[in-house]
């Protein structure tokens, strides 16, 4: 009987063990916010939507329609910052909160390095057991430097509608340089 019992325990003490390592690893793990970038540029090819660029920069605005090779690379950008993969398993810190009010989930990942170029991720997501989960937004915060300009980009993408670009440019010695772009496919907002 003692050794039933002592049997059981360290089994009771492996389940454990093994539990706390699935949740670590599950903790490690980034949502794979390139995947959904992907998937919204393929739905914008597939059904060959009219993409339109709208560009303010010094107090001036442009619009015109883009092609879908340029839609392209403006999107990259996006898929530029993905986190998910594995060598920033542990560069960034993943806390989350559930609104029951809007009955959504916001995911956030701050870098716990300053040197990435990834400030901050927000992802909102509306969870749907029977129709896998829906990103409905993601915003990105960067910042970098080239030469002697410091770089902040604000970066939101509005799940089938648009996403939106805002770059601040600050030379060391020079005026900031704000420019906003964004790229709509949906036109029904």
């Amino acid at each position: 009987m003692k050794r039933l019992a002592i049997i059981c325990l360290l089994y009771g003490i492996a389940a454990c063990s093994n539990e706390q390592k699935k949740e670590t690893a599950k903790k490690n793990e980034i949502y794979p916010v390139a995947s959904f970038f992907r998937e919204q540029i393929r739905k914008v090819d597939s059904l060959k939507l009219p993409t339109v660029k709208f560009v303010t920069a010094k107090k001036q605005s442009d619009t015109s329609a883009i092609s879908l090779e340029e839609f392209h690379q403006l999107a990259q950008q996006f898929i530029d910052a993905d986190i998910s993969d594995a060598q920033y398993k542990d560069a960034y810190r993943e806390t989350d909160f559930a609104d029951q009010t809007l009955g959504n989930v916001t995911l956030t990942y701050t870098a716990v390095n300053r040197k990435l170029p990834v400030k901050r991720m927000d992802i909102i997501i509306t969870p749907d057991p029977v129709n896998n989960d829906k990103v409905g937004t993601v915003y990105i915060e960067k910042s970098m430097t080239s030469n002697d300009t410091a770089i902040i980009q604000k970066l939101y993408w509005k799940a089938d509608k648009n996403f939106q670009v805002i770059t601040s440019k600050q030379p060391r010695s020079g005026q900031e340089l704000i420019t906003q772009l964004k790229v709509g496919w949906d036109n029904s907002e």
